[in-house]
């Protein structure tokens, strides 16, 4: 396994922090369509490791995001997680952190997760394609 222990427990994840994180049961399906893409599910290695596939860039890019950090107090009143203490390092090998780290990414980047799979398709898309500063541009 590529950063979970199975696919079952790694969907049960993505539902997890994106609903009780993040209060949205969209994210949830994103973020498991996001990690059936970039790992399948955990059973293949990701092109920057971890389920998500958080390269550096985009993890320096997250950290300046003052849209990304906004969501720092819920993740620790959720979690207790400090966004901030979040090790670049850490993302590869350990599921969760780098499946709120993609989370607070897409929230601070929409209003609302959309639920049609197209348009959630289109976000992962321009998500890791553009590595933009913020998915809104362009």
């Amino acid at each position: 396994m590529h950063g979970s222990l199975s696919p079952d427990i790694l969907k049960t994840q993505c539902h997890a922090v994106g609903k009780n994180v993040f209060g949205s049961k969209a994210l949830g399906r994103l973020l498991w369509e996001l990690v059936l893409k970039q790992s399948n599910a955990g059973q293949s290695k990701s092109e920057h490791g971890g389920v998500c596939s958080v390269s550096y860039s985009l993890w320096m890019q997250m950290q300046r995001h003052h849209q990304f950090s906004r969501f720092g107090k819920r993740i620790f009143k959720e979690t207790g997680l400090a966004l901030e203490r979040i090790q670049f390092q850490s993302l590869p090998t350990c599921p969760e952190l780098s499946l709120i780290v993609a989370a607070a990414w897409f929230m601070a980047n929409v209003d609302v997760i959309p639920r049609c799979s197209d348009k959630q398709a289109q976000l992962i898309s321009r998500y890791w394609e553009n590595y933009s500063p913020s998915i809104h541009a362009a």
